[in-house]
């Protein structure tokens, strides 16, 4: 679904109107749902990071659910298909899927004659659905708020924020903790 929302485009814009719009910027951001995780992904330099944050909002509350851009997706999907059927190795990985899970309905691979099956209202609701529980639950879940640490590029729990604010050594985080990354020689 998150492939429909990236063909379709943000914000009533196609991609190819984004482009244009985004000339000059360098910011992206996209949503993935999997199985089992969903995510969030992007990319900016520091200028553009609002941009940035900007298309991810437009990502959770305005996608596009173009008739066009679906069968676009859908001609492309298949032509995909086609070819990995034509491919050893995939021919190959089909079968030790096959044999590994005991061909169970959770691990099946798309074939060239699920693509007409394919129903964009499904689709649009199911996306939504995700898109509307992922926020709820994000709202709700204070322990799950991390804090972006710009001194050392990772992430890391609010809690333990400032745990070595008591330290000898200058502080080298915003916060003023104490905490350095690992890439630095400690004194």
């Amino acid at each position: 679904m998150t492939g429909l929302v990236g063909v379709s485009g943000v914000g009533g814009l196609s991609p190819v109107d984004l482009g244009k719009m985004l000339s000059g910027q360098i910011a992206n951001a996209s949503l993935s749902m999997g199985s089992y995780t969903h995510g969030v992904g992007g990319g900016s330099t520091p200028k553009d990071l609002e941009t940035a944050l900007q298309l991810m909002y437009l990502s959770f509350t305005a996608a596009n659910h173009d008739p066009d851009a679906f069968e676009l997706m859908k001609r492309r999907l298949r032509a995909n298909l086609v070819n990995q059927g034509q491919s050893p190795g995939a021919v190959f990985g089909e079968r030790v899927r096959l044999v590994n899970t005991v061909n169970n309905y959770m691990s099946r691979s798309m074939k060239v004659e699920d693509v007409d099956a394919l129903d964009q209202s499904k689709m649009e609701a199911f996306y939504k659905s995700q898109v509307r529980q992922r926020r709820r639950t994000s709202r709700s879940s204070s322990s799950a708020r991390s804090t972006w640490r710009r001194s050392n590029r990772c992430w890391r729990p609010t809690s333990a924020r400032c745990r070595r604010r008591a330290s000898p050594r200058p502080p080298t985080a915003p916060c003023g903790c104490s905490f350095r990354p690992t890439s630095r020689k400690r004194s």
